[in-house]
């Protein structure tokens, strides 16, 4: 209907309906006239080819699936539901359509005054998987149609570079061959590339092969949340972390970066202009300036993501957390491990009577476990590194690290989970570790549980989906 009405403006709904009922759509010619003394190929559609006459006629790719279409092509409420006289059942429209397209093709024929050809390959177009069309029998008689679809295509020249690549390379390996057409074949299989074919020494269907410089240049430089992936798959590691497959940001990322962003702005304002720590108000005044509904897929998702961060916000202030005065706020830290520099952002460190607090703010609703967090890598480089750290170690020694989760509700406490500064020494030696494994370019893989919703399987040498794949 919407292509009836862009050819006919002022057609209305009762002369479409006609049109449906004379089952007679574009019966007009759409090409414009031309003068039957031009020298001149067209190029036309079936459809539009009625009304119009021409010395030969092709009719191309005439294989089952294109010529005849004999799939619905309508939706569940379609014209053949609407219309009594079109057949509703799935075979009986079937035999409708096959009946349409036989008509189609008198038509398409009787263009010619001369000559018709028609024409099917069996490569190209997946549909139909190359089996000539049931017409061919009815144009050609039954003994053409017959020999068409049997035709044993081994001996069939190649009609594109891949198949004459394949057909070289197997005339090139078949020992019964006359040793002349095979020196004939892998002379033209040298010349590939000037006929878009592969380099003779490429097997056909492999990937190219990378480059061996190693995947991590110089200077390697790493973090708590690099080091984390690696102790988790050292291949994943390499292939979402350093060849960045599968590595694009999620809606929860962006999230988790705005809130941080929020808490850091808000607080730093009031310590430095009002010394005191910020309110709840401030920061969601500020969150409804930073907000971008485009940032989190716009309405209505993006306000259920504002409701989220409304919630976890208002937790932070709920629970009082920030009533000590920090000392640093997303405060850059490193060390050097083994000749190797390491780097992170701590989101807050708070001085107490007994020493710095190290915090980190988490926005998942999924809190770690307390023994994972006891031997977190990163909390535990925070520690290490805020020790080392010249100004703050001036102000104290680290002697607490947790990580805080005011997006879980609880209604009893405010959710966190604190590192065991007893294990520093552990996490060193596991980072000494990973520094040496990362160097070296180690990257075997640790098949689990975790590998069913890994974003690099498909390119993982472990599965056999990603054999293809070496790093």
């Amino acid at each position: 209907m919407n292509r009836w009405n862009e050819r006919n403006p002022s057609a209305t709904l009762r002369e479409y309906a006609d049109l449906v009922q004379d089952e007679d759509f574009e019966a007009q010619p759409l090409l414009s006239y031309q003068s039957r003394t031009d020298d001149r190929v067209v190029v036309t559609t079936l459809h539009q080819a009625k009304g119009l006459e021409f010395e030969v006629v092709f009719i191309a790719d005439a294989v089952e699936g294109v010529f005849p279409d004999l799939r619905p092509g309508d939706s569940y409420l379609g014209v053949r539901h609407l219309l009594p006289h079109l057949p509703t059942g799935t075979a009986e429209y079937r035999l409708f359509r096959l009946q349409e397209e036989r008509r189609l093709a008198y038509t398409a024929m009787t263009r010619a005054r001369s000559a018709v050809v028609w024409t099917a390959t069996a490569t190209g177009d997946v549909i139909g998987n190359g089996v000539p069309s049931r017409f061919l029998s009815l144009v050609a008689g039954p003994d053409s149609a017959v020999q068409a679809v049997t035709l044993d295509t081994a001996d069939r020249l190649p009609v594109t570079a891949n198949e004459a690549e394949a057909w070289l390379r197997r005339k090139g390996a078949d020992p019964t061959l006359p040793e002349p057409e095979r020196r004939a074949a892998l002379t033209l299989l040298t010349g590939g590339p000037d006929w878009n074919m592969r380099p003779i020494d490429d097997f056909a269907g492999m990937r190219d092969r990378g480059p061996d410089t190693g995947v991590i240049p110089p200077p390697i430089r790493l973090s708590p949340s690099q080091g984390e992936a690696y102790a988790q798959c050292p291949r994943r590691y390499a292939l979402e972390r350093r060849l960045h497959i599968g590595d694009s940001s999620s809606l929860y990322a962006s999230f988790g970066t705005m809130v941080h962003a929020i808490l850091e702005h808000v607080e730093r304002i009031a310590w430095d202009q009002h010394g005191r720590a910020s309110t709840d108000t401030e920061a969601l005044e500020r969150l409804d300036e930073v907000f971008d509904p485009a940032d989190f897929g716009g309405e209505p998702f993006a306000r259920s993501w504002h409701n989220r961060a409304v919630d976890t916000i208002s937790r932070v202030y709920e629970w009082d957390m920030l009533r000590h005065e920090p000392v640093a706020l997303e405060e850059d830290v490193s060390m050097e491990i083994d000749g190797v520099r390491w780097r992170g952002i701590v989101d807050r460190i708070d001085r107490l009577d007994a020493g710095l607090r190290i915090v980190d703010y988490k926005t998942s609703t999924t809190p770690a476990r307390q023994e994972d967090a006891a031997t977190s890598l990163q909390l535990g480089f925070y520690f290490l590194a805020t020790r080392e750290h010249e100004r703050l170690s001036r102000l104290g020694q680290p002697v607490a690290g947790e990580f805080w989760y005011p997006s879980k509700s609880l209604k009893t406490k405010f959710v966190r989970r604190a590192f065991d500064p007893s294990l520093a020494d552990d996490v060193e030696a596991e980072i000494r570790r990973i520094t040496a494994g990362i160097v070296a370019e180690e990257f075997p893989p640790t098949p689990g549980s975790a590998c069913e919703s890994c974003s690099v399987r498909l390119v993982c040498p472990e599965f056999p989906e990603g054999t293809e794949t070496f790093v």
